[in-house]
């Protein structure tokens, strides 16, 4: 089960205490023990990258990230029974390769995300990225974080 917002920055070093990087391939992200959810993701955006990206079919091969504990990484029987999809952080269309992909598709790479919101407003934002990258000549990184509610 995830954990609670309130729950998600309560030590900074136990919430940090892995880090993925994916540098060299499309994407990189810090994943948290304590939510199993990852803090942030970052992508090195160009446009060579979101055309090559475009060419690639989807699949949807969710799957445990293997680089972390087992006591601090989500599971797809986490997903199981809740009304969320399992939201991509760095999405799966900005990937250039099979294997940035089927990397994009480890849960540490995901957060629970309403379904209409994934699907609508979120993708748009992750298409006008995509958009804005083919028209800058300049590489650009984007960076995708868990936001805590500040609620009481």
């Amino acid at each position: 089960m995830f954990a609670r917002n309130s729950d998600l920055y309560r030590d900074e070093s136990e919430s940090c205490s892995a880090f993925s990087s994916r540098a060299a391939r499309a994407s990189s992200s810090a994943p948290s023990g304590v939510t199993r959810t990852p803090l942030w993701a970052a992508e090195h955006l160009t446009a060579a990258r979101v055309r090559t990206a475009q060419g690639l079919p989807r699949k949807n091969t969710f799957h445990a990230d293997p680089n972390l504990a087992s006591d601090e990484r989500a599971e797809l029987k986490d997903y199981k029974g809740y009304p969320y999809d399992r939201g991509h952080m760095a999405p799966n269309a900005d990937m250039p390769d099979v294997v940035s992909q089927r990397e994009c598709f480890t849960l540490a790479n995901m957060v629970p995300q309403d379904k209409d919101n994934n699907e609508h407003l979120w993708a748009h934002i992750e298409e006008t990225v995509r958009n804005l990258a083919e028209r800058l000549t300049d590489p650009f990184r984007t960076l995708s974080a868990a936001i805590r509610s500040c609620a009481a």
